[in-house]
């Protein structure tokens, strides 16, 4: 798979060329787990606290179960995150809870497993952003491209409009909202080449049901298409989609090189995983 940094003009004014290719290098460590540890100790402390409340299996009884779920295959920071959940949940609950990981899409793709949230029939996910932007537009100016750093991202989701967006979310969805986790910035990968915003137009490019995110590439000329993330790589394919943006995680993790020929490194939005909770 071959990376591309683009030209000058592929990158919006004030933006410098190479931003992109850099801007992974650029994350600060600290920054990232106060990120992780927040979302971390808000969630694990509900489900603990379940624990004190009743919610628990009781001696001699199997551990209660819980799900939690992720369209990202492993190999990834979702992983990771998921991982350490389960080993702080299992340990504090000494046993009487057990975290049973789901990963790529297993239960479907992100719209499906909020729809199973929503009526109880599966427990936790580490989703993207768009259930907040539902609920709580003014999360959406996260999803303009090239507007925020990563550390401004950070700072926003960590502060008092971050969370009260996370409490509007809540109310009016009918899910917890308990934190943010790391998640990489996104790239492009595409079937040919992209130097220029021009190489965009007339490309089939696989895009989340974000209206943000497809206004913009449609002003660049991309043909959106919508596919669950659990069926990005049959879509490439079999040719319904040329194009995906997403973070590095999802060419590794999905053997894209071996549909995919490009990797454009545009680091054009930077956006958070949530912890959900039904």
């Amino acid at each position: 798979m071959e990376y591309l940094r683009g030209r000058n003009e592929f990158q919006p004014p004030g933006i410098p060329a190479g931003r992109g290719a850099s801007g992974i290098r650029r994350f600060s460590i600290q920054g990232e787990g106060k990120m992780e540890k927040r979302g971390f100790a808000a969630t694990v402390s509900f489900v603990l606290g379940l624990a004190l409340a009743g919610w628990t299996a009781g001696a001699g009884a199997a551990p209660i179960q819980i799900a939690v779920n992720n369209t990202m295959p492993g190999g990834g920071s979702e992983e990771a995150g998921i991982k350490k959940f389960k080993e702080l949940v299992e340990q504090k609950s000494r046993g009487e809870m057990a975290v049973n990981p789901f990963l790529s899409g297993q239960l479907g793709g992100e719209k499906a497993v909020l729809g199973l949230l929503k009526i109880g029939k599966t427990e936790m996910s580490l989703t993207g952003g768009i259930f907040l932007g539902q609920y709580a537009p003014e999360y959406n100016a996260l999803n303009v491209p090239y507007l925020f750093t990563w550390e401004q991202v950070l700072d926003f989701v960590g502060g008092p409009a971050g969370k009260k967006i996370q409490e509007l979310s809540s109310k009016k969805g009918g899910l917890t909202v308990f934190g943010p986790q790391y998640r990489g910035p996104r790239h492009m990968t595409s079937n040919k080449p992209v130097r220029e915003a021009k190489d965009i137009k007339g490309l089939k490019m696989r895009l989340p049901e974000e209206p943000t995110w497809l206004r913009v590439w449609k002003a660049l000329g991309a043909l959106p298409v919508a596919i669950p993330a659990p069926e990005i790589y049959m879509a490439m394919q079999t040719g319904q989609v040329e194009a995906h943006e997403n973070t590095l995680v999802s060419p590794y993790s999905r053997s894209l090189w071996e549909v995919q020929k490009y990797i454009i490194m545009t680091s054009h939005i930077y956006w958070p995983w949530w912890w959900v909770a039904s």
